[in-house]
C-alpha cells in the first residue's frame, strides 16, 4: 500500500504541474477530478521465496491524456487531462514531471509525508464506502488511512477492520 500510495501522491503533483487540474486520490490507486477517474496505478513486488525480502517493485501508471470517446459504460466515470484542462498535454512533458516528483518522493520515504498527502487528497475518507474484499461486499465508513498505507474502516456494527488491500468505490 505504502509504494502504490507513494505512486498517487507523485502523480497527482505532476498532473498539477503540468495542467494546473487539482486530483483527488481514492485509495489506494487512482486519481480522480471532478469525480471522474483520470489515473490507476498498479503495484507489482518480486520478493525473495525464503526471506520474503522485496527484490524490486514495478510501478505501472495509466494516465488519460487525450480527450477522446470513452465507451458508453465509462462516459460517466472517466475523464482525460485534456478534457478538464481544456489543454493539449505533452505526454512527454508529463511522463518527465511523473519521474521527477517520484524521484523528489523517494527522498521522502522514510518521512511518510506522501500519506499525509494521501489523507488530505481523500476522497473517501468520512464518507460510507462499498468495500468488496475477499469475495465479499459490504459497506463501511472511511475513517484513516494509517501510516503503512492501510485503510481503517468502521463497520455498521461498529466494529473498525483495517484494509490491506481490496476495491472499495464510493458514490462520487
Amino acid at each position: 500500500c505504502r509504494m502504490t500510495a507513494w505512486g498517487a501522491a507523485a502523480v497527482r503533483e505532476a498532473i498539477a504541474e503540468v495542467c494546473g487540474a487539482e486530483c483527488g486520490i481514492k485509495w489506494v490507486n487512482d486519481l480522480y477530478i471532478d469525480n471522474h477517474k483520470v489515473c490507476g496505478i498498479l503495484t507489482e513486488a518480486d520478493t525473495a521465496l525464503e526471506t520474503g525480502e522485496v527484490r524490486s517493485v514495478i510501478l505501472g501508471i495509466g494516465i488519460n491524456t487525450a480527450r477522446r470517446s470513452f465507451p458508453p459504460e465509462l462516459r460517466s466515470v472517466a475523464t482525460s487531462l485534456e478534457e478538464v484542462s481544456g489543454l493539449r498535454v505533452s505526454r512527454g512533458r508529463l511522463m518527465a514531471e511523473v519521474l521527477n516528483e517520484l524521484e523528489s518522493a523517494l527522498l521522502l520515504m522514510d518521512t511518510g509525508a506522501f500519506l499525509e498527502e494521501s489523507r488530505r487528497r481523500s476522497v473517501l475518507l468520512g464518507r460510507v464506502v462499498t468495500v468488496q474484499e475477499n469475495g465479499e461486499e459490504y459497506t463501511a465508513l472511511a475513517l484513516y488511512i494509517d501510516k503503512k498505507g492501510h485503510l481503517t474502516v468502521r463497520l455498521p456494527d461498529g466494529q473498525y477492520h483495517t484494509l490491506h488491500s481490496g476495491e472499495v468505490s464510493v458514490h462520487l
